[in-house]
C-alpha cells in the first residue's frame, strides 16, 4: 500500500514537472509567433496605410516587438543553459495558424478597408499577447521566461491602449 502510494505521489510529480516544462515551451511557441505577427503585420502597415498615426504606430511596434524578440531569445538561452535536462526551449519560426490567417486577410483587405483591419488585428493580437503574458508572468516554471514575460508586458499594454485610440479615432466613437 504504501509502496503504490509512494509511486503515484512519484508518477504524479514527474508528470506535473513535464506540464510545466510543455506549458513554458507553449508560451515561447506563442508568444515567438504572436511576436511575429505583431512586425510582418506593422510591416505590412508601413507599405498599404496611407495614414501618419497608423504607419507611425507600425512603427513603433515592429521596434518594440524587435527588442522583445531579442529578449525572448535571450531568455530562451539563459533557460536552456539552466536546464537541467535535454529537452530544449525552442522559439517559433513559422506563425501559428490563428496568426498566419489575421495577416493572409490584412494582406487582402481592400485599400479603403486596410487601416481598420489592421487596427483590428493589432486589437485581437494585442488582448491575446497580454492574457498570455500575464498568465505566464503569475505562473510560469522557467525564471527567465517569467521574467521576461513580465517585463515586456507593460508595452503591450501600452500598444494595446494605442491601437484602441487609434480605433476610435478612425470609427469615430471618440468619448
Amino acid at each position: 500500500m504504501k509502496k503504490t502510494t509512494l509511486m503515484a505521489i512519484l508518477m504524479a510529480a514527474t508528470s506535473t514537472a513535464a506540464f510545466a516544462a510543455s506549458d513554458t515551451q507553449e508560451f515561447v511557441t506563442k508568444a515567438s509567433s504572436s511576436n511575429m505577427f505583431e512586425i510582418e503585420s506593422s510591416k505590412l502597415a508601413l507599405d498599404r496605410s496611407n495614414n501618419a498615426e497608423v504607419k507611425q504606430l507600425a512603427s513603433q511596434i515592429i521596434a518594440d516587438h524587435e527588442k522583445a524578440g531579442n529578449g525572448l531569445t535571450t531568455a530562451i538561452s539563459q533557460s536552456n543553459a539552466m536546464s537541467k535536462t535535454d529537452t530544449k526551449l525552442q522559439p517559433r519560426t513559422s506563425l501559428l495558424e490563428n496568426h498566419a490567417e489575421m495577416l493572409n486577410k490584412l494582406k487582402t483587405a481592400d485599400a479603403d478597408d486596410f487601416d481598420a483591419a489592421y487596427l483590428d488585428a493589432q486589437e485581437s493580437a494585442h488582448e491575446e499577447a497580454i492574457s498570455l503574458f500575464e498568465d505566464y508572468s503569475e505562473n510560469g516554471e522557467v525564471a527567465a521566461i517569467k521574467q521576461f514575460a513580465k517585463n515586456t508586458l507593460p508595452t503591450l499594454e501600452k500598444h494595446e491602449d494605442h491601437v484602441e485610440r487609434l480605433d476610435d479615432k478612425e470609427t469615430g466613437d471618440n468619448l
